[in-house]
């Protein structure tokens, strides 16, 4: 693996990590109304599509193996664009049931 994709590796990693400190202990309804918890999970998540995506361009072999590549690239620009606003309960299913998995698939490469 190329000291780049290491990179882009540690901060989705790191990313997760912070991720899941932010919101150990809480239930959606405490989420959705703590904006500075939204504001830094949001971010975490723009970091975590940012990283993937420029590993993906060095190597073709990442999509292939992190699940919803695609898909966690296209939540990325939503996050940076504000199409249609942003929606708390898709935020909170991300974090809550797909962050396990991405981190499996990345810890993989």
């Amino acid at each position: 693996m190329s000291r780049k994709i290491e990179a882009y590796v540690e901060e989705i990693l790191k990313s997760i990590a912070e991720i899941e400190s932010f919101i150990i202990g809480m239930a959606f309804a405490q989420y959705a109304q703590d904006a500075k918890t939204k504001a830094a999970v949001e971010r975490k998540l723009l970091n975590i599509g940012e990283a993937l995506n420029q590993a993906g361009q060095i190597s073709e072999e990442i999509e292939k193996k992190v699940t919803d590549f695609r898909k966690i690239i296209g939540f990325r620009n939503i996050l940076v664009h504000g199409y249609f606003g942003v929606d708390d309960a898709l935020v909170w299913d991300i974090v809550s049931t797909k962050l396990a998995r991405l981190k499996s698939d990345v810890e993989s490469l």
